[in-house]
């Protein structure tokens, strides 16, 4: 089965999908790399998400454990490796497990090994931080269809749950092959 949506299409969303690092980081490498820093006074976790979607792009959010606020980093794109995949479209997803993560002392392979956890609802990346189960939250804004289209363009792959698009299928949808038998009762 294959559901095909536009990407012109005005009901299109592509929502972030938040991070809670499990592993230590060197918050000394990776707070050294963003190109503008500013704290936070927001506390919850959509209010925080609200924030970095609000910001100039790339942005995201960190929040450390055992910090006080969160802050909303810019970052500094062309300071990226630049076999970065996505490079074209400088997504924030990208540059946190291409760059930042990685200067941060955090392999790429991290995203697949458990070590970060992935929540759509930024509030579930708040109850992390507070239980002490995670080193640090991030909070990332949504894509466009664009930067989506051209981040891959180049059958670049993106980091796992980078895109969560939306709307969804319908639930209850419900198909059968060409030669089932069909019984009525």
């Amino acid at each position: 089965m294959v559901v095909l949506t536009s990407l012109a299409s005005a009901n299109l969303r592509i929502d972030p999908v938040h991070r809670a690092i499990r592993v230590p980081v060197d918050r000394e490498a990776m707070s050294a790399l963003p190109a503008r820093r500013e704290t936070l006074e927001a506390t919850a976790g959509k209010d925080i998400a609200a924030r970095v979607a609000a910001a100039t792009q790339p942005a995201l959010a960190v929040w450390f454990q055992g910090d006080p606020s969160p802050e909303l980093w810019t970052l500094d794109a062309p300071a990226a490796p630049a076999d970065m995949p996505g490079r074209k479209a400088d997504l924030p997803a990208s540059l946190l497990h291409h760059h930042l993560l990685k200067t941060a002392g955090v392999p790429i392979e991290s995203a697949t090994d458990g070590s970060i956890a992935y929540e759509a609802d930024p509030d579930d990346i708040i109850a992390l931080l507070e239980s002490g189960a995670v080193t640090a939250g991030v909070f990332l804004p949504p894509m466009t269809p664009k930067q989506f289209a051209l981040a891959t363009e180049d059958g670049d792959l993106l980091p796992p749950k980078s895109t969560r698009f939306l709307p969804k299928l319908v639930s209850g949808l419900v198909w059968c092959g060409h030669d089932a038998e069909i019984v009525e009762g």
